[in-house]
């Protein structure tokens, strides 16, 4: 969370004049024995080292570090200039000037956002600190405010934390949609974040969608979140496994306790095409739905995953258990679709599966639009997984 913060505290001065020049390594690393972090910086001949308690001491590295850059631009600068002078005509020193007072205003634009930010780290570090020492709806108010102050929002642990700390007030107060929304801001800007997890499935289990919850507690626990605040966590967990194991022994029971999920009779030919999620999850999912077919009348939607079928759960069984299912049947399908992405329903098994393929961000609308853009053979390959919305949940789900 150090680096991170260093990198805001650095965002006024990256330039396209600093990105081009410099290759800096900063490291930060805690000294166990006298239980104190430090950090360092290495730019060729140059190099620094500072132990931090607090967050003046960070700002204090920063401005040593900006320091000695702005020194290094202001020389190459100068020296350009001074080299380029003996062949410039009035014209082209004219245009230079010009420039030059473009580069003052920019200066001061600098200085305004530095301050903006400054003051945003410092009122995050004082509701750190007052956490629990005041009304719990100043300090939710305080931390939005140092949120939206951020001019940017780099991916990191510490942007993490703090959306997870805002969800978790959110959570006391019972804004139970600021709960939701700062959770999976938490999750997108460091999806390795444990307490992040463990927020989601709080959002998830204010809104009894249970199934969900569970899922979300078994990946803050794969990623080692523990109970330092006697929540009953484990217990809550061992309930939520407990519920989630009897389901899917019974088909009813799967219809009662798995949110999302929409039970369809319909008549066979039904038209639409299967397709299988990664051998590591199992399961099949609605694929294509062709148009005009008894399928398309029905509320079905590409995306959809099929848990269970004529009585035969289907969650997580390889292909052939899926289509053999299809085959057993006395003219009409009964089919209990899952409308939600991957991770929601298959839990820890979705998350390893779409870290370890650099897909995790598909379940972001907007990342999914971009993966696009970029490679249409990645959206073809997430098809299927479904995804959160930046939105929430809607209000009638409060209901």
């Amino acid at each position: 969370m150090i680096k991170d913060q260093i990198y805001y505290l650095l965002h006024s001065s990256m330039d396209k004049t600093f990105i081009e020049t410099f290759n800096i390594n900063i490291e930060s690393h805690i000294v166990p024995s006298e239980k104190r972090i430090c950090v360092s910086y290495n730019m060729k001949s140059h190099t620094f080292k500072r132990s931090i308690s607090n967050l003046s001491d960070l700002i204090e590295f920063s401005n040593k570090l900006k320091y000695v850059l702005d020194e290094r631009i202001h020389k190459l600068y100068y020296e350009d200039k001074n080299n380029e002078n003996a062949y410039l005509n009035k014209t082209l020193r004219k245009e230079l000037e010009i420039g030059k007072k473009e580069r003052d205003v920019t200066n001061l634009s600098k200085k305004n956002l530095q301050m903006s930010i400054e003051s945003s780290l410092k009122l995050i570090e004082k509701c750190m600190q007052n956490m629990y020492k005041q009304n719990y709806e100043i300090t939710l108010h305080d931390l939005k405010l140092a949120y939206n102050m951020l001019p940017c929002k780099y991916y990191g642990f510490f942007l993490s934390n703090l959306c997870s700390t805002i969800s978790t007030l959110s959570y006391y107060v019972n804004d139970l949609q600021g709960t939701f929304n700062f959770a999976l801001k938490s999750i997108k800007y460091e999806p390795k974040y444990n307490v992040a997890w463990k927020c989601l499935g709080d959002a998830y289990r204010s809104f009894r969608k249970f199934w969900q919850a569970k899922n979300f507690y078994d990946i803050a626990i794969y990623l080692g979140y523990k109970d330092e605040k006697g929540e009953r966590f484990e217990d809550i967990v061992q309930e939520l496994n407990n519920l989630t194991e009897n389901a899917l022994k019974n088909v009813d029971l799967l219809k009662e306790h798995m949110n999302n999920s929409t039970n369809i009779i319909i008549k066979k030919n039904i038209g639409i095409v299967l397709n299988k999620n990664p051998d590591s999850i199992g399961g099949c999912y609605v694929s294509y739905i062709i148009e005009g077919s008894k399928a398309s009348k029905k509320n079905l939607h590409h995306g959809d995953q099929i848990v269970a079928l004529n009585n035969h759960v289907t969650y997580g069984k390889p292909i052939d258990f899926c289509l053999k299912a299809f085959q057993k049947n006395d003219g009409t399908y009964d089919i209990i679709f899952f409308k939600g992405n991957i991770i929601e329903l298959y839990g820890l098994k979705a998350y390893k599966y779409l870290m370890k393929n650099d897909l995790f961000y598909a379940l972001f609308e907007n990342e999914q639009i971009v993966s696009f853009k970029r490679n249409e053979t990645i959206l073809f390959d997430m098809k299927g997984f479904g995804t959160f919305s930046e939105y929430g949940m809607s209000k009638a789900e409060f209901v």
